[in-house]
């Protein structure tokens, strides 16, 4: 764990549990506490913090389900979930529960809106690649 942060300034505790398929951007200033869920194809930029309240024992964390993007700079603290799709965006910071496709900002994070379905709002590589694994089961969500 130490060498990780030393040579990538990334601090991911060795017990957390990760999906397949994570987009790590530059992992400059990640921290992912121990008790922390990390599902597939999640998208996480630099800076972003999965912590700990620090008023919690035991399973602390939260739980980050697959597809969810993390923008840069995002603080998701304590035991909460964030659902499948759902983008939290640049320097917001979350300490409440985030449904599946929504979008939240601020500080604290609120629901600013919710994921767009169409075709057409896949527009990189990336995005293409959650649409084609993803879309049938987050319109299901949607309905």
């Amino acid at each position: 764990q130490s060498t990780v942060s030393k040579h990538y300034s990334a601090d991911i505790h060795p017990a957390c549990r990760m999906g397949q398929g994570i987009y790590l951007c530059t992992s400059a200033g990640v921290v992912i506490g121990e008790t922390a869920t990390v599902g597939d194809d999640v998208s996480i930029l630099h800076g972003v913090t999965l912590g700990g309240t620090g008023k919690e024992t035991g399973d602390r964390h939260p739980k980050v389900a697959s597809g969810a993007i993390l923008k840069d700079s995002a603080t998701v603290l304590g035991n909460i979930p964030i659902g499948s799709g759902a983008i939290v965006t640049a320097k917001a910071i979350v300490t409440k529960p985030v449904p599946p496709l929504a979008i939240v900002s601020g500080v604290p994070a609120k629901i600013i809106g919710k994921r767009d379905l169409s075709e057409e709002a896949f527009q990189d590589d990336l995005e293409r690649h959650l649409a084609f694994k993803y879309l049938d089961e987050w319109r299901a969500l949607d309905d």
